[in-house]
């Protein structure tokens, strides 16, 4: 049942954030990738393992795809891919490289996410640079776990690009919600989060033959080697067979602690002392999610990225009197002339509304997820893994904490400042039952005025 009520204050004085714009784009295939492209990315596994800059080398049209990939925990793989072959480099000249193991994924075509059927969402902004936004849905993909999965699941990728005069696509963000998506890309794919700090096309088409003249007189993989990178399905347990394999050989796996921030920008091990990020007593926060899921259009649950506003409010008489309202607009190209949709979390659960432009209120339902505690992230046991300072795209003269919160088969990863403001925040792998997992801040206001009376009250149930 519906009831009609009156708008309520929108809080229209506090900061907006831009919304995507819808262009002459909007649904058409993602363009390709450059024949050759080199890249330096910053990239985050899907469960708790350490945070990683990976360059990466890639010939289309040779099939070649060469990658060196620093952790913040002083580990290093050189790691060569012709077709779906794998060979691992030694980091010295003199060391025969060990290969080729076969390997389930291959070096892609140009077409690698056309293929798969991402189409642009429309334009906006990401880390202030104008981008394009994909989106690709996969059937039966999702890694649910349960007893008795959905039979329509579905999971996604998304790929944010570079606005430029080329018709290529550079990516300046790309976000797989399993690690078993179909956009099969040799090691890259391993990780759930790759941002890009630069991805440039090259008219070297030779550049990697070096690689592929010295794995003639490659020495062979162990079968124990061979098995363990083969069955790896996450980047721990590939890692882990590296170094499992051959303690004994460092030079396929020994880094050092200053490498990482020579392909990232201020990329290095959270400083000792890191504290987990922790909430104002009251906060507002804008951004956009993302969906994540596809879902029922009869849910109502609006574009794929939608704006939201967030209000948090934790009096000093706990959490009996603390109240949470996740505000957001269901059309990703508008705020005020838009359906929305208001989730009011308090201590006794959760209830979803939305309201549509001339007023009509539905009552969505309610769920027993109560209002977040300030002190979140320690409650469940976060650590950060490693900062970010300075850098020029992400967080140009700021520092940024990436930290990660394990739960059970899902995980959590957030970015923030030391002075607690946020900037990411990601739930992987996607469940069944969770629709929005990647959430960008625009802004972020730890000490807003107080909100408008009654911001919190519920529109009536019916």
């Amino acid at each position: 049942m519906t009831e009609t009520s009156q708008a309520s204050p929108d809080l229209k004085d506090y900061n907006l954030h831009p919304v995507i714009q819808d262009t002459a784009k909007r649904g058409l295939p993602i363009p390709e990738m450059p024949e050759v492209w080199v890249s330096r990315a910053l990239v985050n596994p899907y469960y708790d393992d350490e945070i990683r800059a990976v360059q990466t080398v890639c010939v289309h049209n040779k099939a070649q795809m060469f990658h060196q990939s620093y952790g913040v925990d002083e580990t290093a793989f050189f790691l060569f891919f012709e077709g779906s072959n794998l060979y691992l480099m030694p980091h010295d000249r003199a060391t025969a490289p060990i290969g080729p193991i076969a390997m389930s994924t291959s070096v892609p075509g140009q077409n690698m996410f056309a293929m798969q059927g991402l189409l642009n969402q429309g334009s906006g902004f990401l880390f202030n640079q104008p981008v394009d936004f994909h989106l690709g849905y996969s059937p039966e993909a999702n890694g649910y776990k349960g007893d008795a999965p959905p039979t329509a699941m579905q999971t996604c990728n998304w790929v944010w690009t570079r606005k430029t005069q080329e018709t290529e696509c550079l990516p300046l963000r790309w976000f797989f919600t399993n690690a078993n998506n179909p956009c099969g890309i040799p090691y890259l794919g391993l990780f759930a989060l790759a941002t890009f700090e630069s991805f440039e096309p090259s008219d070297a088409a030779d550049q990697l033959d070096w690689a592929s003249v010295r794995c003639e007189n490659a020495e062979a993989a162990s079968i124990s080697l061979s098995t363990a990178l083969q069955d790896a399905k996450d980047t721990k347990s590939f890692h882990d067979a590296i170094k499992g394999n051959l303690k004994d050989r460092p030079e396929f796996w020994k880094g050092s602690a200053e490498q990482p921030g020579q392909i990232i920008t201020g990329l290095g091990p959270a400083a000792k002392g890191t504290v987990e990020p922790e909430w104002n007593k009251r906060i507002k926060m804008t951004g956009f999610t993302y969906q994540t899921s596809k879902h029922d259009p009869s849910e109502g649950l609006g574009d794929a990225a939608m704006p939201l506003r967030v209000y948090y409010d934790w009096p000093s008489t706990g959490l009996q009197d603390a109240h949470m309202l996740t505000h957001l607009s269901l059309n990703q190209h508008e705020w005020f002339d838009a359906d929305h949709m208001d989730i009011f979390l308090d201590a006794e659960g959760n209830d979803t509304f939305v309201t549509a432009q001339d007023g009509h209120t539905k009552f969505e339902g309610h769920d027993d997820t109560g209002i977040v505690k300030y002190n979140w992230a320690a409650m469940d046991h976060g650590s950060a893994k490693a900062s970010l300072r300075d850098n020029p795209l992400i967080c140009p003269g700021e520092v940024l904490n990436i930290t990660t919160l394990p739960n059970d088969d899902r995980h959590f990863w957030v970015w923030y400042t030391p002075d607690n403001k946020g900037r990411l925040f990601m739930e992987i792998p996607q469940k069944a039952d969770v629709l929005l997992v990647l959430t960008d801040y625009y802004t972020y206001d730890m000490d807003p005025p107080a909100f408008p009376q009654n911001w919190w009250k519920e529109p009536t149930k019916t």
